[in-house]
């Protein structure tokens, strides 16, 4: 499977499309923070569309849940519900399984909770990879 990325200019939208073996292409459409929302085929048609809570329980889908990348661009473990971010586990109700291996940063009195999600505030951080919080939100897709 081949993919490449690109930013699209208008709604800040990145677009990631998947070229499957039998040569069917389909776009992925994501929010800033890499959770996507949309897919459609080559002439464009959607297909697919998901919304999310800010925390990343999926409450609404048009069309099977997302094949590969999920909130935050995370994979999303169908078993468990959970969302895996590369250093720990995340449960989309808001707190991450595992204690932060970073630990508290001095002067940021939201990270001496080391089970937070960003910052206990989704809508302006994201955890890129389930270590740090940040609020440059595209920092996760670039």
């Amino acid at each position: 499977m081949s993919t490449f990325t690109r930013l699209l200019g208008m709604l800040a939208l990145w677009l990631l499309a998947m070229v499957a073996h039998a040569g069917t292409v389909t776009y992925v459409y994501t929010d800033a923070q890499g959770t996507p929302v949309m897919e459609s085929d080559a002439q464009g048609h959607i297909t697919k569309r998901f919304e999310y809570t800010p925390y990343g329980v999926a409450v609404t889908s048009v069309g099977a849940a997302p094949d590969g990348p999920g909130y935050t661009g995370h994979v999303n473990d169908p078993e468990t519900g959970l969302v895996y971010m590369q250093a720990r586990y995340y449960d989309p109700m808001g707190r991450i399984l595992s204690v932060d291996p970073v630990g508290p940063v001095p002067g940021d009195m939201y990270s001496f909770n080391r089970y937070a999600y960003a910052n206990n505030n989704p809508i302006v951080n994201m955890d890129p990879d389930g270590r740090q919080s940040t609020d440059d939100i595209c920092m996760g897709n670039m």
